[in-house]
């Protein structure tokens, strides 16, 4: 079974980072053709998380605007009646852009986050 997600796209505001889980949204633009020809866009807004020394790495680097790359795990959870879907992030790539222009970097890891905390993702 397999459970892979992959985006690009641009961070909506820095990261939140409380008990070593960052929480930021990505937004992922799509430009497509209507039958008639006419040019349409339209963003998908992804929640993302990311636990550990990634957490530390979204803290510290990640910034407002950021063009990125994130590979991870589908996870939806049941809270109060509602659903919430979160992208667990394992492995990321910076593409450039945002506050603080970087080159791109890769930092792959391995790694299963700890679902302890029970509240949703806000």
């Amino acid at each position: 079974m397999l459970n892979k997600m992959q985006i690009i796209g641009n961070l909506t505001k820095d990261p939140e980072v409380k008990n070593g889980v960052a929480k930021f949204t990505v937004a992922v633009n799509e430009k497509f053709k209507t039958k008639d020809g006419e040019q349409k866009e339209t963003t998908e807004f992804f929640n993302c998380a990311m636990f550990g020394r990634l957490a530390d790495v979204a803290e510290n680097y990640f910034t407002k605007g950021m063009k990125v790359y994130l590979e991870g795990k589908l996870n939806t959870r049941e809270y109060e009646g509602k659903y919430y879907t979160t992208v667990n992030v394992q492995n990321f790539s910076f593409l450039g852009g945002g506050q603080q222009a970087t080159k791109e970097k890769t930092i792959n890891v391995s790694q299963e986050p700890d679902f302890s905390d029970d509240i949703p993702f806000n």
